[in-house]
């Protein structure tokens, strides 16, 4: 069994207990690492429902509101990222995944003053721990047209592991697509 595979089958054990928990008392804060275990496991859908019916009972849970931010922006939805990921940073200025997820989605929507901003006051967190992350990279070398997946291509195997075969059909098509806009561009 391959490391991959073992971190998928740990993702769907802890996901089963957890839903047990959560099923029997919906007021649980263990809403979050549920929805965790199912964003890491592509299930945004599920994730985004987890942690909108969280919400109802811990409104004021900015993990959950850091990660909502996250599906958010793997969704699509990136203005809603926007307005997630705001309200986290009003309380807690140096959260790196409300900053991220603003970052990414201002660069989605073509805001490049904004991702700017938002990726300078991630190396300014992250600077004193010297972290080196793919993600966190000068954005001069993207255009306006740039796109999520032009980050995630280096680790094309692990998002598509655990995808089903017309997910996997899908995400390579609009790869595809984007690769040839590109070079028509």
């Amino acid at each position: 069994m391959t490391a991959k595979s073992k971190e998928i089958n740990t993702h769907y054990a802890a996901l089963t207990k957890l839903q047990r928990v959560v099923e029997k008392n919906v007021k649980s804060k263990l809403f979050v690492p549920l929805a965790y275990h199912y964003y890491q496991l592509d299930q945004l859908e599920e994730a985004h429902q987890t942690l909108k019916h969280g919400l109802q009972w811990h409104p004021h849970s900015l993990m959950a509101r850091a990660l909502l931010s996250q599906v958010y922006v793997s969704m699509g939805n990136f203005y809603q990222a926007t307005l997630e990921a705001q309200k986290v940073l009003d309380q807690e200025p140096q959260n790196l995944m409300a900053l991220k997820a603003c970052e990414l989605a201002y660069l989605k929507l073509n805001d490049i003053q904004k991702a700017k901003a938002y990726q300078a006051k991630l190396h300014q967190f992250c600077a004193p721990f010297e972290f080196h992350h793919p993600l966190v990279q000068p954005l001069e070398t993207f255009s306006p047209q740039s796109h999520i997946e032009d980050f995630k291509i280096a680790s094309l195997a692990e998002i598509m592991l655990p995808l089903s075969k017309q997910k996997k059909l899908n995400l390579l098509k609009k790869i595809l697509y984007k690769l040839q806009s590109s070079a028509n561009a």
